[in-house]
């Protein structure tokens, strides 16, 4: 199984993205919506989508020697920071802990370094363990708390 990632590109992605991030499985790691647990509304969901200004949302996607599919999103925000923020979900729960979220964050890896950036952050709620053990094996190193119940991490790219 290959992964592949691809930008993100009109309402049609932003409705894909907006049914992952509804998943009950998937929202549950979110910070947001696991505080309120509760689903998104499209108004909040499309505030979310327009507002992020200095970012880029990728589609993931596996290619299976057959087929090629989406199965989740990465964002990599606060591009104009020197060390911009990324975040995931593989929204087809059934390829969790299959590889498919280290592969794409190790493609968004590379896609930064081009870019000219040395380091990159993410948040986890701290109840979130799957995202934690994904970001620490890929070299994340907790540096400090974030929001309430949250943790920051750095990698060094």
């Amino acid at each position: 199984m290959k992964v592949l990632l691809r930008v993100a590109q009109g309402v049609s992605d932003a409705v894909l993205v907006m049914s992952w991030r509804n998943s009950p499985l998937v929202w549950r790691g979110l910070y947001t919506q696991s505080r309120e647990n509760r689903p998104l509304s499209w108004s909040e969901h499309w505030k979310w989508w327009n507002t992020r200004y200095t970012w880029k949302i990728f589609i993931i996607q596996v290619n299976d020697g057959e087929t090629t599919r989406d199965v989740g999103y990465l964002n990599v925000a606060q591009m104009d920071y020197w060390e911009p923020e990324t975040g995931i979900a593989v929204g087809e729960v059934d390829l969790w802990g299959q590889g498919v979220a280290k592969e794409a964050l190790k493609l968004i890896f590379e896609w930064l370094r081009t870019q000219g950036y040395k380091y990159t952050r993410t948040t986890i709620p701290n109840h979130n363990e799957r995202a934690k053990k994904l970001y620490i094996s890929l070299g994340y190193k907790v540096i400090g708390d974030a929001r309430a119940d949250e943790t920051l991490y750095r990698k060094e790219l």
